[in-house]
């Protein structure tokens, strides 16, 4: 997130704490579960890109939806 410029909370999925972002002309979530433990399936938003694991890692949706725990970097078209 460097050189990101933070946008607001996302409040749409209320089990997940997501933030958003803006850089290099992208719109970007960090979204995680307060609770690791209990994973979260997302319908990925449209504009989806590309989502990366906290460690900068593709991670493949499976028919546009993501299982989200631990922290996760979902980059789309604004």
């Amino acid at each position: 997130l460097n050189d990101a410029q933070y946008i607001r909370q996302v409040t749409q999925y209320p089990l997940l704490r997501i933030f958003e972002f803006s850089a290099r002309g992208l719109k970007i979530w960090v979204a995680w579960t307060p609770d690791y433990n209990v994973p979260y399936t997302i319908t990925l938003p449209a504009g989806t890109t590309r989502v990366l694991d906290k460690y900068g890692n593709i991670i493949q949706p499976v028919g546009g939806q993501l299982l989200v725990s631990s922290p996760v970097y979902i980059e789309m078209t604004p």
